[in-house]
C-alpha cells in the first residue's frame, strides 16, 4: 500500500510539474545540429576523409524554409563526436574550408581527435591523443577545447595495454596506442551563449559526473557517434539516458549524434525536436532556458540512499508488526 501510494503521489507531482512548466528560450541563440549518418565501416576507411569533410561542409551550409539565409541565421553550428576522421586542428586546408564556411558571427562546436606532442624517447616524438571537443570562432580560430575524461574500456583504451597488445588485442577506435584522459573542468564558456557542460559519448550515462564543483552550467551538450550500435536499441537507450540527465539537473540537453538520435530536450525532459536514427540531416533550433536546481541537483546520491534506507526501514517495520 505504501509503495502504491508513493508511486501515485510521484505521478501526480510529475503531472503538476509539467502542467506548470515554463517554456522559455535563450534570446539571440540559434543552434544548427548536423547529423551526417556515416556508417562506422566507412568512417575510417582510407580515402574517405576528403569526401566526409566535404559532405560535412555541404550539409552545414544548407538553406531551409526555417532558415532561408542558411548559416547567416545560425549562431552555433554543432557537429558530432569525432566528426572528421583526421586531426582537424593540424590540417591547414581543413581550417581554411571551415573559415570559408562560417559567417563571422557563427561559432562551430565539434567533436575531434586532438593531437598533443609530449616527451621524446630516443629522439622519436611521442604523442598524446585525446577524444576532444573544439570551439571554433567565425575566423576558424580554436578558442576552447575539452578532452573526454571518462574513456570507454576496450573502445578508447586497453586495460593492461602492454599485456593485451602482446597477445594481439587492440581497442576498437582506429587510433594506434590509446586515448589519454582529459583534465579540464567540465565547463565550457562561450562568448555568445551561456556556458555548457560537455559530455562526449557515454559520459552522459554517469549522473554523478555531469556537474562538477564550481559555477553551474546553463545547458548540457552531448556529442556522440552511436554508429557502433547500427540500427538497434542502443541509440534509443543512449537518448533516454540523455533525457534522464536533463530531468535530474533541470538543464536543457542538446544531443548531436553521427547516426542519431540528435535532438533538443528541455529541462523537464520533453523532446522539443529530434532527427531519427539512421538519417542524414540538419536541425535548426532554439536553446531552452534552464530552470532552478532540482531536488536531485541539490542532494544527488544522498537522496538515492535516503530512498533505499526508507524502503529497508519500511520492510523491517512491516516484518516486525507481522505476527
Amino acid at each position: 500500500m505504501i509503495i502504491v501510494s508513493s508511486l501515485a503521489l510521484a505521478s501526480i507531482w510529475g503531472h503538476i510539474r509539467l502542467y506548470n512548466a515554463i517554456d522559455k528560450e535563450v534570446p539571440n541563440v540559434v543552434l544548427r545540429l548536423v547529423q551526417p549518418n556515416i556508417k562506422q565501416v566507412d568512417k575510417w576507411r582510407p580515402g574517405n576523409a576528403g569526401p566526409i569533410y566535404r559532405s560535412m561542409l555541404e550539409l552545414s551550409a544548407q538553406k531551409t524554409k526555417q532558415t532561408p539565409q542558411g548559416l547567416n541565421s545560425i549562431t552555433h553550428l554543432i557537429w558530432p563526436e569525432s566528426a572528421l576522421p583526421f586531426f582537424m586542428a593540424r590540417s591547414v586546408e581543413a581550417l581554411k574550408g571551415i573559415d570559408k564556411l562560417l559567417p563571422d558571427q557563427t561559432t562551430l562546436i565539434t567533436g575531434a581527435m586532438r593531437y598533443k606532442p609530449s616527451k621524446q624517447v630516443d629522439k622519436t616524438p611521442e604523442k598524446a591523443i585525446f577524444n576532444s571537443l573544439y570551439v571554433i570562432d567565425g575566423k576558424a580560430r580554436i578558442t576552447r577545447t575539452f578532452d573526454k575524461k571518462h574513456l570507454v574500456p576496450f573502445g578508447e583504451y586497453l586495460p593492461f595495454q602492454s599485456l593485451l597488445e602482446a597477445i594481439g588485442l587492440r581497442q576498437m577506435v582506429q587510433v594506434r596506442g590509446r586515448f589519454e584522459t582529459g583534465q579540464q573542468p567540465r565547463l565550457v564558456r562561450l562568448d555568445n551563449a551561456p556556458p555548457f557542460a560537455p559530455l562526449i559519448c557515454y559520459e552522459v550515462v554517469f549522473p554523478h559526473e555531469i556537474i562538477e564543483q564550481g559555477p553551474r552550467p546553463k545547458w548540457l551538450l552531448n556529442l556522440t557517434n552511436d554508429a557502433w550500435y547500427g540500427v538497434s536499441t542502443g541509440p534509443y537507450q543512449h537518448f533516454v539516458q540523455s533525457r534522464i540527465r536533463a530531468i535530474e539537473q533541470g538543464l536543457p540537453m542538446v544531443r548531436v549524434a553521427n547516426t542519431g538520435i540528435s535532438g533538443v530536450i528541455d529541462p523537464y525532459g520533453r523532446v522539443r525536436q529530434s532527427l531519427p536514427l539512421a538519417s542524414k540531416g540538419i536541425l535548426d533550433t532554439a536553446l531552452p532556458v534552464a530552470i532552478g536546481k532540482t531536488i536531485y541537483a541539490r542532494y544527488g546520491k544522498w537522496l538515492f540512499w535516503l530512498v533505499i534506507g526508507g524502503a529497508i526501514g519500511t520492510i523491517l517495520l512491516i516484518k516486525r508488526s507481522t505476527p
